[in-house]
Order: structure tokens, then sequence, then C-alpha cells
């Protein structure tokens, strides 16, 4: 760098604007090489230095660092505007570290006050980069021959090009709002550093606040540009290392675009949504995500730094959002920067305006009670302290003051700043661990207007969010989202409709059976019952009405409303309707076998009774001689079922039997289980085959009995049918295990199989009962048994 004899400053400040040439300075001596690869030879300046050391010693005069300060102050983005006063201020506090490196103040930055032997002053040339890389790359190049080091710009889209001409040119460039991971490469950024953390150290705090809350995908909206695109693929990577799913999707600046990813955004039924992005993009992006339902109270959208407090309070955003970001704002040495700030805003404004680009309207106060300091204005007077703490630390080493030179002494520095401790890592990046990260929430204030408040910070020492107060979310609670559009599960419930079927069902089939039974009491002597045997005709409608109570515990096993206990990852036990459960192979097998015994009984007295005829014995078989017949077969029933009890009886539970690829439940189904069903069941089956081949083969021995006493065909009609029921239901119950219509076919199985035996042997009893009391004579005619 010269060193030039200089009088007072007077105008040494030098202000300029994009396209306007800065009060002239010095030309510097060629800067040396580059931190990681040579770029030329600096014997010229050596040369240089020594001749103008030589006369600035002669002269008492002081070492002069040349400083240009890229910063934005207007948005060609946005047609030119000027940007609030928050922006002003930032650059604003730049020229008030300047002044107080120059004075040696102590106040803010403590190392100051050690510099009383370094005679460096920065003299400053600011620019507005219209928070454009063209506007940045513009202001480079109105001061690259003449400065020794940058502060800025602000936008990682606007380091990227000027750090690569500060590689080129061996300038160092120190960003104080630049976060893209992407100038981590020291390749293509050798002499690039930053004051605020990368992005990456917030995807860091981001992703363990997705972990915490059990977010396993999230979706991210990105700007396209370095920024954006570097900030989704630092999320990409800390996702993947912590099991975090992170689906990207990126905008162009075009209104349109930002529709139309945003439609696409709407259909991954992700409801965790991070957006990167500017202010003029904001309105565009809210309008759309309420059109297409991504705003509502079981979604959660999570802003960064690019979008200000004063647009979240603004009036668009709802309560429930997040903004996390690192903050400069901490502890007491940034008090001090805003007290300073808020002291040149009462006496000093003017003065520092006239150091500022031309051009622009400067409100005077700059500061009231909308309109604050903002917390980027720390990281840009410690970027402009690390520089000046740089420059004196070569100068006492007496060192040449080459650009590698003093980017590995700003490298190297570690001192209290405004916000923090200011240390850099082996890139050039503001340190993680000397940061500050802050998670500020969305909430209604007591005038019903959103205000941001700040509910954590990141614990650095423990690598966690550490909270001031519970997280308010959309829907008004601290519970979080689920990161996931809740699925509707399909429970496969009976519903109403069905069960109203199957209730009436049993209602008729009930009504039926005891109709039946009062009619065989009441005409139990009518000729067409007293040879028929009444007692078997009872036992025969007894079976079927505790059969048709399995309608009954069909209608019942519903859980709708039942507490589970989670049995595994996919099974859900039911406790309160195992009752039901084990209550349905009683009424279904004792029903039938006390229908088809009833049948069989009679049938066999018809048998022995003829046997005997023909041999030509007489034989009297009473109904208690048949009854040791009917409860062996009651018995061999109830010893199965008993053993079925006692061995692994029934029990009701629900389990998934689908599930999408997040692994959430979206059908499920209810049913009674046993780990030795398909044995028992068959055992029932086999018991209930032979009893009717039984049966079919007495028909079959009598078929010679009198017309009177002929059973073959009324046998084989109950039994046929129940055959064909079971032959069209069973196929069908094995396919619609999964589904509620398996309860329909349930119902209809069970009322069929006793309304069939009911109409086939009773009916026609009574149509002989009806035509006897209509003639007045007691017909002598025997219908069935």
């Amino acid at each position: 760098w010269p060193l030039a004899a200089r009088g007072p400053r007077g105008s040494a400040g030098g202000r300029g604007r994009r396209g306007e040439q800065p009060i002239a300075r010095s030309q510097p001596a060629s800067m040396g090489t580059s931190p990681r690869a040579p770029r030329r030879g600096a014997g010229g300046g050596l040369l240089a230095l020594l001749v103008l050391a030589a006369g600035a010693a002669a002269a008492g005069a002081e070492t002069v660092l040349e400083l240009g300060m890229l910063y934005r102050l207007t948005d060609d983005r946005a047609g030119g505007e000027q940007l609030d006063s928050g922006w002003i201020g930032v650059a604003l506090s730049g020229l008030l570290a300047v002044d107080h490196f120059n004075n040696r103040n102590p106040n803010i930055v403590p190392a100051f006050g050690e510099l009383g032997d370094c005679d460096v002053v920065m003299h400053e040339a600011m620019y507005d980069t219209a928070s454009t890389s063209i506007g940045a790359v513009e202001g480079y190049r109105q001061g690259e021959t003449t400065w020794h080091a940058a502060v800025g710009p602000a936008r990682s889209a606007s380091s990227s090009p000027v750090a690569i001409l500060g590689g080129i040119d061996a300038i160092p460039t120190v960003s104080y709002w630049s976060t893209s991971p992407d100038l981590d490469d020291a390749a293509l950024y050798p002499y690039f550093l930053r004051t605020i953390p990368s992005d990456e150290a917030i995807a860091e705090a981001l992703v363990e606040y997705f972990v915490e809350e059990g977010m396993e995908e999230v979706q991210i909206l990105h700007v396209n540009d370095p920024y954006g695109s570097a900030y989704a693929q630092g999320l990409l990577l800390q996702g993947q290392d912590r099991g975090v799913s992170v689906t990207t999707f990126e905008f162009s600046d075009s209104g349109t675009d930002i529709e139309n990813v945003v439609e696409i955004m709407a259909k991954t039924d992700l409801r965790i949504s991070v957006i990167v992005a500017f202010e003029s993009h904001f309105e565009s992006i809210i309008k759309a995500a309420e059109a297409n339902g991504l705003i509502s109270d079981t979604s959660l959208f999570i802003w960064t730094d690019s979008v200000s407090v004063s647009i979240l309070e603004g009036g668009l955003a709802p309560r429930g959002w997040l903004r996390i970001l690192s903050l400069g704002a901490v502890g007491e040495r940034s008090s001090i920067l805003f007290d300073a700030m808020a002291a040149v805003n009462n006496s000093r404004l003017e003065s520092f305006y006239e150091r500022m680009p031309e051009g622009l309207i400067y409100p005077t106060p700059l500061f009231t009670d909308d309109d604050y300091v903002d917390d980027i204005s720390t990281y840009s007077f410690d970027a402009v302290a690390a520089v000046g703490l740089a420059a004196c630390e070569l100068r006492a080493q007496g060192k040449n003051a080459s650009g590698a030179d003093l980017y590995n002494a700003i490298a190297a520095q570690r001192f209290e700043g405004t916000s923090g401790t200011i240390a850099f890592d082996m890139y050039g990046s503001r340190d993680f661990t000397t940061g500050g990260y802050v998670m500020q929430n969305t909430v209604l204030g007591d005038d019903g207007e959103v205000d941001v408040v700040a509910v954590g910070r990141w614990d650095n020492d423990n690598s966690r969010w550490a909270y001031a107060q519970p997280i308010v979310y959309a829907d008004g609670s601290t519970n979080s989202p689920s990161y996931v559009e809740p699925v509707s599960e399909d429970f496969n419930h009976i519903g109403w409709n069905l069960r109203a079927v199957g209730i009436t069902t049993y209602c008729l089939n009930m009504l039926l059976a005891i109709t039946l039974i009062v009619v065989v009491l009441v005409h139990n002597n009518a000729p067409v019952f007293r040879k028929s045997q009444p007692f078997f005709l009872i036992v025969i409608l007894v079976g079927s009405v505790i059969s048709t109570q399995s309608i009954l515990l069909f209608s019942v096993l519903d859980d709708k409303g039942y507490e589970r206990d989670q049995e595994s990852e996919t099974v859900y036990r039911v406790p309160g309707l195992d009752w039901a459960c084990q209550s349905l192979p009683y009424t279904l097998n004792l029903g039938f076998t006390l229908s088809l015994g009833g049948l069989l009984a009679k049938v066999e007295r018809i048998h022995i009774l003829f046997d005997g005829k023909l041999s030509g014995q007489t034989r009297v078989v009473r109904v208690i001689d048949m009854l040791p017949m009917l409860g062996a077969m009651i018995a061999v029933e109830l010893c199965v079922l008993l053993a079925w009890q006692f061995t692994d009886p029934l029990r009701f539970e629900r389990k998934v039997i689908d599930r999408n690829s997040r692994d959430q439940d979206e059908e499920s189904i209810g049913r009674c289980v046993s780990a030795y069903f398909e044995e028992f069941f068959f055992t029932f089956l086999t018991i209930h085959l032979v009893l009717s081949i039984g049966a079919v083969y007495l028909a079959y021995q009598v078929r010679n009995a009198p017309h009177a006493f002929q059973e073959n065909k009324y046998v084989l009609a109950v039994l046929m049918s129940r055959l064909q029921i079971s032959a069209l239901s069973l196929p069908l119950l094995f396919l619609l295990a999964d589904n509620r219509s398996a309860y329909f076919v349930s119902v209809m199985v069970v009322a069929l199989f006793d309304l069939a035996q009911m109409v086939t042997l009773f009916f026609p009893k009574i149509r002989v009962l009806m035509k006897d009391a209509v003639s007045g004579r007691k017909s002598t005619e025997l219908v069935s048994i």
C-alpha cells in the first residue's frame, strides 16, 4: 500500500456512486501475490513503498489505507427504488467504524484503544451497488486501482463477481451480509472474507429444529441466484446428514414463475416450507401460497434474514411463522453501537450523509420509532474494524502491505466486535461457533397486529436451540404442525347405513324365529306339528335364534370411539371388543349345531322306526332317546370351542393395510384375529361337513318310507341352500377381508342360512295349518317331519 503525506482530512473521506469517479487517491503499489496462488511479482511495489515511506517519515505523515465500501442503498430489480432507512443505517455504521478506528475510540471495539502506536488511517469511498451484480462490479471498478481492501457487497449474488475480481487484483473483500456457502470456494474466491456466518451454519441450526420437532420432510422455495441456490444446497446436505428429506423448488424474479412453482409445491402435501426470497418477492409468494392452500393452520413458513421484520409485520404475514437468521445484535457491544448511531442521528447526521453516494434522498432524522437500526449494522461495523486492526498489525510487524499479507492478517483476527467475538475459519468465513443465531416467531400482539418476537437462540456449546418462550404456531397452539398434510385415514368403519341394514336383518330374522316358536307351541297338538315332533322343531328354531345373535355381534364389532393400544408399528389392540370376538364362535357354531342336530335327530328317529318295521319288529322311539345324540354333537362343539378359548381366543385388533411413501397410515381394518384361527376354522368346517353328509345319508336311508314321512327332499333342500350360500360367500369373505363390505356379506350369510332353514321347514307346515283352519277339519297330511 502507499504511504502518503497528507495534511488535514478535509474531504479526504471521499464519496462516490455508481458511474461516478470518487475523489482521487494516491495509486497503490502492487498488492503482491494471492494467498493461495501466485499472481504477479511485487518488486516494483516494494521500491515504491520504500521511496514513499522515506518521504512520509520525513514529513511526519500518516499511513493511508484506501477502503472501498460497497453498500446497497437502492434496488435496480425494483426499478431503482430507494431502500428503507435500515439500509442507510447499515451504510452509516460502516462510516462510523471508520471514524472510531481513525480516532482510536475503544467504546465499541476495545481493541481500537490499543492502537496508540499505529499511524494507519482509513480513507473510504462508498458506492451504491443497486442490489445487483452489475451495480457491484461497476462500483468495484471505480475504485479498484486505489483500494487496498473493500467492505461489501451485501448480497451473495453481488459478492460473487466482486470476489472474483478481488482475487485477480489481490484486494481483500470483506462482506457483511453475503451468506452463500458457495463463497467458501477458496479457489474461485481467494480474497473473500465475511463477518456474517455462512448459511451452512444457519442450515445446521435449522435442521436441528426439524429433528427436534420430528419433521422428516420439508420443502424449500428459493430464488435462483447464488444466495438462494447455495442456501438450498446447504440445507439439502445438512438434511441428508440428519435424516431430513429436503425437496427444493427454485424460481426466477418473475411473478408468473413464482405462481407456477408454488402451485407445484402445493401438490407435494408437504406443510413445512423454508422460503429464501427477497422482499420484492414477498407479496407474490404470499398470494400464490394462499391461492394454492399452502397457508393454513396446519402449515409453517420459515423465512430467512433476506426478508426484514418490517415486512413480516406489514400485514400480510399471519401468526405462527418463523424467521431464522444470524443476528448481529447480541450482547452489550451491539447496544453501544446502536447508542452511538442514535447519537449521530441526533447531531451529526448531515456530515455522514455528505460521505455517502449522491442523488439519494436521505431522511432527517434517520431513525424513528418505525425505522430502527438493523442488526446488519453490527456486521458492517465489524467488517471495517477487522480491516483496520489487520492493517495496524501488519504495520507493527513491518511487513509489506500486499494484498496477500492483508488478507492473511484479516483472516487471523480475533477480537470482540459488535456482533460478538470476531474470528474466521479456514475459508475466510465467520467462525460458526462465534455467530449468534436467533429464531423469531410471528405472534399476535395485544393490539391484534402481528409482531415478530425472539423465541429462541442457538446454543453453540450444546448445538441445540435454547428457548426463552414456546413457539406459537398458526393454529394458536404450541404444538408444531405435521410435516405433511394429515392423511384422512380410511378406517373401514361399518357406518350407520350398513349397520342399519344389519340391525334390520337381525330384527326380521328374530321376529320370524320367535313367531314360529310361538306357532309351534300354540299348535303343538295339530297333526302337522305333532307328528313332526314339536320338540325338535323348537330345537331347530332355538338354533336359528342363537346363530342370529351373530348378526348383532358383527354390528358391535366396530372400534370407532374405543381406546386403542399400539402393539406394533401397524397393529393396534382394542381390548374393549375382545368379548364380542370371543362370543362369535359360540353363537355361530352352537346355533348351527342345534339346528342341524335337531334335523338329524328327527331323521334318525324316522330311520329307526321304519328300519324296525321293515324287519318285522315294533319299536318305540321316544324324544328322550334321541337326546344323547344331540348332546354328543353339542359336547363335541363345546370341547373345540373351549380348546380355542384357552389356547388363543379371538381378540379385536386394527391393522394398517395401506401406507403411503411417508409411512402414513392411509387405510386400516378392524377384525377379530387369533394365532390359530385357520386351524380351528377348518376343524369346525370339517365337523359341520361330516354332520351335513350324515344328514343327507340318513335322508337317503328313509327314501322308501311312506310319503308322509319322506324327509330327504326337505333335508336336501336345506343342506343344498346352505351349500350354495357357503360356496358363494366364503370366497367373497376372503376377498373382502380387508374391506367394510365383509360386514354386509357376513350378515347376509347368517341371515340366509337361518331364513332358508325356516322357510323350507316351516312354511309348508304353516300352509297346511292355514288350510285346515279354512276347511274346518284336521288334515292327516304330514308335511316335512
